[in-house]
């Protein structure tokens, strides 16, 4: 695959073409740990916190929307803080 730059084909730059693969499973979506903290922010009050590993993952976003509650999360070290707000 040719890449174009001003209607001029650029030499040297190849382009990432994906692979087609069969047969590999899907994995489980949810892992015991998501099962778990889900389960804790249900019981969870207002202002009340609970610390999570820490990952780049938008926990107190998909917190929101699975649980109907506000969430908000700040990286504390090596750990995640997460606060009910509503």
């Amino acid at each position: 695959m040719a890449i174009y730059k001003e209607g001029k084909p650029i030499s040297g730059y190849s382009a990432f073409v994906p692979v087609i693969k069969q047969g590999i499973p899907i994995p489980e979506a949810r892992n015991e740990t998501s099962i778990k903290v889900y389960e804790v922010a249900l019981k969870m009050q207002i202002w009340d916190c609970i610390d999570v590993p820490y990952t780049r993952n938008p926990i107190a976003g998909n917190l929101s929307r699975a649980t109907g509650y506000a969430f908000t999360q700040r990286k504390i070290g090596n750990i995640l803080r997460i606060w009910r707000i509503e």
